[in-house]
C-alpha cells in the first residue's frame, strides 16, 4: 500500500512543499549568526550573538501572534491561498534580508524576522489540515482511512530533510571559506554567505509556492469529497431488508 500513498498527487505536492520550506529555512538559519558577527558587528561575537538571539525572539513572537490570526484567515480564504500568501511573505522577507542586514542599521533585520515568522507559521499550522484533506480523498478513492501511513511517510521526509541539513551545513561554511575558530572573515566569504543567506531560501520558498499552486484540494473540492463520504456512510448504515 505504501506505493499508493506515495503516488497520491496531493500528498506528493505537500511533501515537496514542506521539504523545500525546511531546507530553505533551516539550512541557512545558522548562517545568520556568522553574518551578524563578522559583517554587521565586525567580528564582535557577543554583539553578533545577542542580535541573532533577538532576531530569534522576534521570530517567535511573530509566530505566536500569527497563530492567533491564521485560523481567521483560513475562514475567510481557502487554506491553500493562506499557505501561498505565507510562502510569498517568507520569500519577500528573505529578499529584504540582503538590504536590512546592515552594519549601519543592525536592528532593521528584525523587520524580516517578523515577516518570516508570520509567513512560515502559515505553513507549519496548516500541514495537519492538508493531511486530513488528503486522508479524506484517499478514503474516497480506496474505501478506508490510512492516516498512520501518511503520517509515517510525512514524518520520514521531515526527518530526512533535517538530517541532510545537519550534514551539509558544515560543508557549506567550509566551501564559503570560513575556518573554524577564525576571528575574522574575508570580504569574499562574507559576500558568499550573504548571497546564500538571501537567495537560497528565497528560491526554495518560491519554488515551494509554484509546486503548491498545483495542489488540487481546494475548499470546494473538499466539500465535494466530504459530501460523497457522508453519502457513502449513510448508505452503508441503512438497514438491510
Amino acid at each position: 500500500s505504501y506505493h499508493i500513498a506515495a503516488g497520491t498527487e496531493p500528498f506528493l505536492l505537500l511533501c515537496g512543499m514542506i521539504l523545500l520550506v525546511i531546507i530553505g529555512n533551516f539550512f541557512v538559519n545558522p548562517l545568520l549568526m556568522y553574518v551578524n558577527i563578522f559583517y554587521v558587528h565586525g567580528g564582535d561575537k557577543a554583539a553578533g550573538a545577542t542580535l541573532s538571539g533577538l532576531y530569534g525572539s522576534v521570530l517567535a513572537v511573530a509566530m505566536f501572534i500569527s497563530a492567533l490570526t491564521v485560523p481567521f484567515l483560513v475562514q475567510i480564504l481557502d487554506k491553500k491561498k493562506v499557505l501561498l500568501i505565507g510562502l510569498s511573505l517568507g520569500a519577500g522577507a528573505n529578499l529584504l534580508n540582503f538590504f536590512l542586514i546592515n552594519p549601519n542599521h543592525p536592528y532593521l533585520q528584525l523587520i524580516t524576522a517578523a515577516m518570516l515568522g508570520a509567513g512560515m507559521n502559515c505553513c507549519w499550522l496548516l500541514n495537519g489540515a492538508f493531511m486530513a484533506d488528503i486522508c479524506d480523498q484517499d478514503e474516497l478513492n480506496f474505501g478506508y482511512r490510512r492516516e498512520g501511513m501518511f503520517a509515517a511517510a510525512f514524518g520520514f521526509i521531515v526527518k530526512l530533510a533535517f538530517t541532510v541539513i545537519s550534514v551539509a551545513l558544515g560543508y557549506l561554511i567550509a566551501v564559503a571559506g570560513y575556518e573554524a575558530g577564525a576571528e575574522t572573515m574575508t570580504p569574499e566569504t562574507i559576500t558568499t554567505l550573504r548571497y546564500f543567506l538571501t537567495f537560497f531560501p528565497m528560491a526554495c520558498l518560491l519554488i515551494a509556492a509554484v509546486i503548491f499552486k498545483f495542489y488540487p484540494l481546494t475548499r470546494e473540492r473538499i466539500h465535494e469529497i466530504q459530501a460523497q463520504l457522508n453519502a457513502r456512510q449513510e448508505g452503508a448504515e441503512e438497514p438491510q431488508v
